[in-house]
C-alpha cells in the first residue's frame, strides 16, 4: 500500500525534481543511481504518483540549467563555466569540491590550465580512460 497517492500539482512536480537534482549533487552520487530498480519501487511505494526522473533528464537538466552546451568552446569559456559550477556547487550545495576531470580536448586542457591558476587546491586532470578509447573505439 503506498504511503501518500495523491497527484502532485505541477509545481510541486518541478519542485521535486529539482530537489533530486540537488540531492543527487550534494550527496555526490552517480547520475545512475536513479535508474536502480530498487530505488524506482521504494519511490512507487511511497509516493506512485511522481514521475521520477532518469538518469539521462538529471544530467540534461543540470546542463540546461548551466546552459553549458550552448555557449562558445574556448578554454576560457569552458574556464568559466567550470568556476561558476564550482562556486554553485560549494554555495548552494556545501560540498568541496577537490577534483575536476575533463577531456583533453585543446579548449579543456587551456580551462585545466586557468583552473589551477585560480584554485591551485582543486586536483585537474584530462580523462585517461576518454583518451585510451579514441585509437580503440573509433571508426569500425
Amino acid at each position: 500500500m503506498p504511503l501518500r497517492d495523491t497527484a502532485m500539482t505541477s509545481t510541486q512536480q518541478e519542485e521535486f525534481k529539482m530537489l533530486l537534482l540537488k540531492g543527487t549533487i550534494s550527496a555526490n552520487l552517480p547520475f545512475t543511481w536513479i535508474d536502480s530498480e530498487f530505488i524506482q519501487a521504494a519511490f512507487a511505494l511511497a509516493r506512485p504518483t511522481a514521475i521520477l526522473r532518469s538518469r539521462r533528464s538529471l544530467s540534461d537538466q543540470h546542463s540546461q540549467d548551466n546552459q553549458i552546451t550552448s555557449s562558445p568552446k574556448t578554454g576560457g569559456k569552458t574556464f568559466e563555466h567550470v568556476k561558476e559550477e564550482i562556486e554553485s556547487i560549494e554555495s548552494q550545495h556545501k560540498v568541496p569540491v577537490t577534483a575536476v576531470v575533463s577531456d583533453a580536448a585543446g579548449e579543456a586542457a587551456k580551462a585545466r590550465h586557468l583552473l589551477i591558476l585560480w584554485r591551485p587546491d582543486i586536483l585537474t586532470l584530462d580523462c585517461f580512460s576518454h583518451q585510451f578509447n579514441l585509437p580503440v573505439g573509433g571508426k569500425p
